[in-house]
């Protein structure tokens, strides 16, 4: 997942050179305004479709990071308790707090 975030990031980098590169090729002649127009759609289009994907990726990524935070800090609780043999004031109030 982190490496299709990686590629996408890139190819919005390199689309937003191509509307610097689309709007001086306008600018200097070497192509017409009907051109730049149809590139510039597509490129703006296809710009909203990755910036949603890349925000929709790296909310689940972060996700999954907590995920992953959250069962570690489970099982370090979990392990703490594992060899409890009597329970005394002190672990019960630490049960509680975690409950």
């Amino acid at each position: 997942m982190e490496r299709t975030l990686l590629k996408d990031r890139e190819r919005l980098d390199v689309l937003e050179k191509m509307v610097l590169r689309l709007y001086e090729d306008m600018v200097a002649g070497r192509i017409s305004e009907t051109n730049f127009a149809l590139l510039m759609e597509k490129t703006q289009k296809e710009q909203a479709e990755l910036k949603a994907k890349v925000e929709d990726g790296q909310k689940k990524l972060d996700d999954e990071n907590r995920l992953a935070v959250d069962a570690r800090q489970w099982v370090e609780l979990i392990q703490e308790y594992a060899d409890i043999t009597e329970l005394d004031a002190a672990a019960r109030h630490r049960a509680r707090f975690y409950t």
